[in-house]
């Protein structure tokens, strides 16, 4: 990961809120223009003084010359062969970088099952694109239960993007997912395709905030031209609608 200046990322504060629960899932999409390393040295830097009698532990899918006191690198190959080296059993916390693999999956619920802060980075652009990825690496007769283990432990679900202008420094728009007990039993029962239903038609106080409701957000505050908040926005036509509500 490379290192950046924490103080020019806007991490949402309900992220920065969430490392201070010491166990359970935090589910993040990001792809690799989307700054994950950036947040990635955000979260670390918090953790280091939210946890300061423990370690976490990075999972990497290449550990080499990964230097940082707080974190123990180490592969995913060395997790699976021995989940309760020295190395896990002592960490508070764990990321698990990029996963691929479904035994990469279990591994980081397993943790998460066991007490502990987990944050299960997958690398795609939306929450949705996310969990379609994660239960497509199991069989059909798998994913019930599997869905109803990972839910059971999840807490938030973010996905972000970076966005670069010319003129401007580098942000960070996304979406959020507050993971209520309502909306963890809507999934259930209707599957993670309702997750996106759900998000389209949310209010302002649900705890969901969609990637469209935060360009509006950077629009605002100037911090992105218009143009770039079409270019970005999956949704053209409803971030359309959200501007002409708010008269921009």
């Amino acid at each position: 990961m490379k290192s950046t200046n924490i103080e020019t990322v806007n991490v949402p504060l309900v992220l920065l809120e969430c490392l201070k629960r010491t166990n359970g899932i935090i589910l993040f999409a990001g792809n690799r223009y989307s700054g994950f390393e950036k947040t990635f040295k955000v979260i670390s830097e918090n953790l280091k003084q939210i946890k300061t009698q423990s370690l976490g532990t990075i999972v990497l899918k290449d550990n080499i010359g990964y230097k940082d006191l707080f974190w123990n690198p180490i592969s995913y190959d060395d997790l699976i062969l021995k989940p309760l080296s020295e190395t896990t059993k002592n960490s508070d916390c764990f990321i698990f970088e990029n996963i691929s693999k479904k035994e990469e999956f279990e591994a980081a619920l397993e943790m998460a099952e066991d007490g502990r802060l987990v944050f299960v980075h997958i690398s795609t652009s939306t929450i949705s694109s996310a969990l379609h990825r994660i239960f497509s690496l199991f069989l059909v007769q798998q994913r019930e239960h599997l869905l109803w283990r990972f839910l059971n432990e999840s807490f938030l679900f973010y996905s972000q993007v970076e966005i670069e202008e010319e003129t401007k420094n580098p942000v960070l728009a996304g979406e959020i997912v507050l993971m209520t007990p309502e909306l963890k039993k809507i999934i259930l029962e209707k599957g993670i395709d309702q997750l996106e239903e759900k998000m389209r038609n949310s209010s302002e106080d649900s705890g969901v905030v969609t990637l469209n409701h935060s360009l509006l957000q950077l629009l605002i505050r100037r911090k992105i031209s218009v143009q770039k908040a079409f270019e970005i926005s999956k949704d053209p036509g409803d971030l359309d609608l959200l501007l002409k509500k708010v008269g921009i």
